[in-house]
C-alpha cells in the first residue's frame, strides 16, 4: 500500500481534511489552507516510510471504527 498526499482548494462544507482508504493506495486530502506544499510532500514522505507497518482493523463497520478513534 502507498499512501498519496494531495493539497487542494474549496473542500466541500468546510473540512479541512478527508482520508480514503482504498485497498492499494490511502488518499489524505487536505484544504490548502492548512498545509503547504512543501509540508505535502513531506507528510506524504513520512508516511511511506511508515506505511508498511500500519495494520487494517479487522472487519469492523465505519461508524465502529470512528467510535473507537473518537471516543
Amino acid at each position: 500500500m502507498r499512501v498519496l498526499v494531495l493539497r487542494v482548494k474549496g473542500m466541500p462544507h468546510n473540512v479541512g481534511m478527508w482520508v480514503h482508504d482504498d485497498p492499494d493506495q490511502f488518499v489524505i486530502i487536505i484544504d490548502e489552507d492548512l498545509i503547504t506544499e512543501d509540508g505535502a510532500k513531506l507528510l506524504q514522505a513520512a508516511c511511506n516510510l511508515v506505511v508498511h507497518h500500519w495494520q487494517r482493523l479487522p472487519t469492523v463497520t465505519d461508524r465502529a471504527r470512528l467510535r473507537l478513534h473518537t471516543g
